[in-house]
């Protein structure tokens, strides 16, 4: 896995029409091979700060840089995912499926935990901010409900939390949600 860190001014992002996280899953796909659908699954991040825009960027491939931003792409060494404890920052699409729709999900808590129970991990410590919708310029897609989740998780299946970390947690990932962003506290 790699992990490539984007900063783009203001007006990189004026000149290429980087409004929403849909155009930059469009420019994003640019720089990495297709998955086994055929498509480019790019997974990303965004941290927004005053004068500048940090993506993270998690692909299993080097990434190819763009012609704008700076690009920096570290190897992830798979002992990452050895140790025990994780301080974590989780920027999700917490939605259940209801008839082929997807809903906001009210208890973010239970959501979390379930999360963490399905992909190998549970919540020591846990922080929830509800985001509001997101909206993106993808023609007939509703706004996404975005919730921020910061917090301590212990690893109880090392297996399926490094496919988790890897793949990321709950849907909309291709809009930017779903990246798990860590930090080892313990081996």
């Amino acid at each position: 896995m790699f992990l490539t860190q984007i900063t783009v001014d203001t007006h990189t992002i004026l000149a290429n029409h980087l409004f929403d996280n849909y155009k930059w899953k469009k420019e994003l796909c640019k720089t990495i091979e297709t998955d086994r659908t055929g498509r480019p699954s790019p997974r990303f991040r965004i941290l927004e700060e005053e004068s500048k825009v940090k993506v993270l960027l998690l692909t299993k491939e080097n990434p190819k840089p763009l012609s704008w931003g700076m690009w920096e792409t570290k190897h992830i060494p798979k002992e990452f995912y050895n140790y025990k404890q994780y301080e974590f920052n989780l920027r999700a699409n917490p939605t259940f499926n209801k008839n082929g729709c997807r809903k906001g999900v009210k208890d973010l808590f239970n959501w979390i935990k379930n999360k963490g129970d399905f992909h190998g991990f549970k919540i020591i410590d846990v922080n929830i901010t509800p985001k509001g919708y997101q909206n993106n310029s993808k023609k007939n897609c509703p706004p996404h409900f975005a919730a921020e989740f910061k917090g301590v998780l212990e690893v109880v299946n090392p297996i399926k939390f490094k496919e988790a970390a890897c793949m990321g947690i709950g849907s909309a990932k291709a809009f930017g949600f779903g990246v798990l962003l860590l930090k080892p506290l313990n081996k």
